[in-house]
């Protein structure tokens, strides 16, 4: 049986970021490569560490290419992204109420 483990943007972009707390999302990774685990995440999750890179850029924390070998790194990470569309019009439905 395999392990799902979902991960948000604050995980992941610690794969690719210096951050507080790196060491245990890498561990993470090092777990995943183990095998048996399964990383799943919401479709977001590109976008949001994306948006997180650019920051840095932005905010020169990271020069341009930096940002670009990160964006690279994240790619080679193996995540099934999880949508689940009819919960998209459910949603509207509530939010409108």
């Amino acid at each position: 049986m395999t392990l799902m483990v979902c991960v948000d943007a604050s995980v992941a972009a610690k794969w690719v970021l210096p951050e507080i707390h790196q060491e245990k999302a890498l561990a993470l990774v090092s777990d995943l490569e183990e095998g048996g685990i399964e990383v799943i995440a919401p479709p977001h999750l590109p976008v949001e560490v994306t948006n997180a890179i650019h920051k840095r850029v932005y905010y020169q924390a990271l020069t341009p290419e930096e940002g670009k070998d990160a964006l690279r790194s994240f790619e080679q990470f193996q995540v099934s992204i999880y949508a689940l569309p009819t919960r998209y019009e459910e949603a509207l439905e509530l939010a409108r109420a």
